[in-house]
């Protein structure tokens, strides 16, 4: 399969003459899924921004579907909807960039502003917050400015999506296959997708100040990324242990590698902190892994 898949690539989703068209930079999303899925991050992001490169070509930023555009098929523009592209294309970009530390790009980025998606379902809305806070992160992480009261109010803004979603919605998901209904199991696993995106913005969100003395303001930073690294390990470990989910996702495995990093280093920063203000009455932002740690 995998030469297959690699023939594919260098015949056409890497061909410029074959590319020019809609169809063509439709064809270069699934691969970067495909890369993503293996695991070959940087492999996918470069393939992200040759479609996005195509799409910033058409203009499709502009949300309209402009009768220059080039369409293989008719059928293809009826059903074409070039917001909804470039959100995918802006949703994937990110989450590629934030997980290498690498720029995003400058495709317009109206479309994942929570401003504009207040008509959007909950699950939609939370998309366009994560996509918003990400963009954010990122320009944090190169070289913008670090600012703990705009962490905050990223924070407030990731709560409220939270919020308006269902108490159901944020259960862990049973991966049982179900041959009844074998959408179920979709549906299951864009859902804890969601999740795993939602706590890793949380953790990108506030690991810079981890590292910050003891003071309220950090220990909430502290406690925020100690509680979303355990909520991705618990989700890490439903979702793996699924058989019917053995296929899917490689880059998942970079989210449990991070969100174990980042446990480790508070429970180290925990012994270190915590030396010689035992007395003191200070709080670290660390107590929550006192039971962890006893043991």
């Amino acid at each position: 399969m995998t030469r297959v898949i690699e023939k594919a690539i260098s015949l056409v989703t890497t061909n410029e003459e074959l590319i020019r068209s809609v169809e063509g930079m439709e064809c270069i999303m699934p691969e970067t899924v495909y890369q993503n899925y293996a695991g070959n991050l940087h492999r996918a992001w470069m393939a992200m921004h040759r479609a996005i490169t195509v799409a910033q070509m058409m203009n499709l930023q502009r949300g309209l579907v402009s009768p220059s555009l080039k369409f293989i098929e008719p059928e293809t523009r009826v059903t074409f909807n070039p917001a909804q592209t470039c959100f995918k294309l802006i949703q994937t970009d990110r989450y590629l960039s934030i997980m290498l530390g690498l720029p995003h790009s400058s495709l317009d980025d109206r479309f994942p502003t929570p401003q504009l998606s207040d008509e959007c379902s909950p699950t939609e809305r939370m998309q366009c917050i994560h996509c918003a806070v990400a963009g954010r992160i990122i320009e944090r992480n190169n070289g913008g400015f670090n600012s703990l009261a705009k962490a905050e109010e990223d924070d407030v803004l990731l709560r409220k999506a939270a919020d308006e979603m269902a108490p159901q919605w944020w259960l862990i998901p049973n991966f049982i296959p179900c041959s009844s209904d074998g959408s179920k199991l979709l549906r299951d696993t864009l859902r804890i997708m969601d999740q795993l995106t939602h706590y890793h913005m949380l953790i990108r969100l506030h690991l810079p100040y981890i590292f910050f003395s003891p003071g309220p303001r950090n220990n909430r930073s502290k406690i925020t990324a100690i509680n979303a690294s355990r909520e991705i390990l618990s989700r890490y470990i439903a979702f793996r242990t699924s058989s019917s989910a053995h296929f899917y996702c490689r880059g998942c495995y970079f989210l449990a590698f991070i969100a174990i990093n980042i446990l480790c280093i508070a429970h180290i920063n925990s012994r270190s902190q915590s030396h010689g203000i035992e007395s003191s009455g200070v709080h670290t932002g660390f107590e929550c892994l006192a039971p962890q740690s006893s043991k």
